[in-house]
């Protein structure tokens, strides 16, 4: 049990390192389209916005909040899978 559940925290963690910089883009991409006319806005599409955040904040500024995204997505991604594994047993498969 203790190693299913290292597991489950290691692959959510891994799973969330690679994917989170995307996340990161994707919330300040739909937050400029508050108001803004195209013109405006500061970032023209996805790699624009990849490359503006690299020059102005470097790598980090990707992973803003990600300490704070692992403490709220491992607990839930450990009981889903738990969960499942506890019916998946019980139902003898």
């Amino acid at each position: 049990m203790h190693r299913l559940i290292l597991a489950i925290i290691l692959s959510k963690a891994v799973a969330s390192g690679a994917t989170y910089p995307h996340e990161v883009l994707r919330t300040r991409l739909q937050n400029q389209r508050g108001g803004t006319t195209a013109l405006e806005a500061k970032y023209k599409g996805l790699w624009h916005a990849f490359r503006t955040v690299l020059r102005e904040e470097g790598a980090r500024g990707l992973y803003g909040g990600f300490g704070v995204n692992l403490v709220r997505t491992v607990p839930s991604s450990v009981v889903t899978i738990l969960g499942f594994e506890g019916v998946r047993s019980w139902l003898g498969d």
